[in-house]
């Protein structure tokens, strides 16, 4: 392991905490295959007020080595081990510049990964499979812990449903922000015309029941259901559905999408930043220790997916309930099909 290269990793400032953690697994990734240390520089995150505070050891416990590579913190919170870099002293990482970098050909001791990379590294590393893949970024949500103030907070509110047959319903709806509408730039990630539709919720219930139906048959009944979601507005919907309960207690004005620390007080009232990046991430570890996930698309809840094994096949993506009845056949024939060529390929191993 060398001590004068580096691979830097630092987040869009705008990023939100799931897409932040599947580009550590990227850059841990990159580290390793090219033999160097690891700078996370979680500094400047959009999320929080104070810009030098680095969010992943403000929050997590941090990673000290990840197998042979040493990981180090730009403003550590142990001030011996902080790490400094200059800006111009980089060498910015693209798509196109990944293979060169994961086959050890690029020799500038910085090498800077600014923006989402986690398949940029994964799908240039030729001998990646994507098994190796999966283990990988199961290993990583493995071995994150939050700190201990937090840890208290999850045993008290895991405590609150011990016991209990519980599923959680994931929704990403951009918290009212016009970005996340038709027209916008994140339009495509999730499905807004759902949550206008007059059984929204009646579906979302269902898709619920659904998960506790893959259960044992002890297990049977109507379950809790763990909200998780964006926007306040959406977690008073849906805390009408039975069985319904929430653990977030703050959320940023409707309509400031999921970066919150920059608004007016005078306009929207006082509000902690860090005190609902706690309720973010107790949300998040809450997930994984739920009997199945219902949601729409988002990697803030990759860490649930993952550390479960993606519930043992019981997870759901509630857009799939207000699909056209053709689309959603031929989308079951396709999964059968795969399934199917799984097992057979699997069966010819000796």
């Amino acid at each position: 392991m060398s001590d004068s290269r580096f691979v830097i990793t630092r987040p869009h400032p705008s990023s939100g905490l799931g897409s932040n953690l599947l580009s550590l697994v990227g850059a841990l990734y990159l580290a390793e295959r090219t033999g160097r240390r690891l700078i996370v520089d979680w500094t400047g995150i959009e999320s929080l007020r104070d810009r030098s505070v680095n969010y992943f050891v403000a929050f997590f416990e941090p990673i000290r080595t990840w197998h042979d590579v040493d990981v180090v913190y730009v403003n550590d919170d142990d001030p011996r081990r902080t790490m400094r870099y200059a800006a111009d002293d980089v060498f910015r990482l693209t798509s196109d510049h990944m293979a060169e970098a994961l086959d050890g050909k690029l020799d500038h001791p910085y090498l800077y990964l600014d923006d989402f990379h986690y398949f940029k590294v994964f799908r240039a590393c030729v001998r990646s499979t994507p098994l190796e893949r999966f283990r990988y970024t199961k290993e990583f949500y493995q071995a994150l812990t939050p700190r201990p103030a937090l840890r208290a907070r999850l045993d008290a509110a895991r405590a609150t449903f011990a016991g209990d047959v519980v599923v959680a319903l994931n929704v990403r709806m951009g918290n009212a922000h016009p970005t996340w509408r038709k027209g916008g730039h994140y339009a495509n990630h999730v499905r807004q015309d759902v949550f206008e539709r007059a059984d929204f919720l009646a579906r979302a219930y269902r898709a619920c029941v659904d998960c506790v139906a893959r259960l044992p048959r002890e297990a049977w009944g109507p379950p809790r259901v763990l909200i998780v979601t964006d926007g306040a507005a959406m977690q008073r919907r849906l805390l009408t559905i039975p069985g319904a309960f929430a653990v977030r207690k703050r959320f940023p004005p409707s309509g400031m999408s999921l970066n919150f620390a920059d608004f007016d007080p005078a306009e929207y009232g006082e509000y902690s930043d860090v005190e609902s990046v706690n309720e973010t991430i107790v949300d998040m570890f809450l997930m994984a220790d739920c009997a199945g996930l219902v949601c729409n698309y988002t990697q803030y809840n990759y860490y649930a997916q993952y550390v479960t094994t993606f519930f043992n096949g019981n997870l759901r993506h509630f857009e799939h309930y207000f699909e056209n009845p053709v689309r959603s056949v031929a989308r079951r024939v396709l999964h059968w099909t795969q399934r199917r060529g799984l097992a057979r390929s699997m069966a010819m191993k000796p």
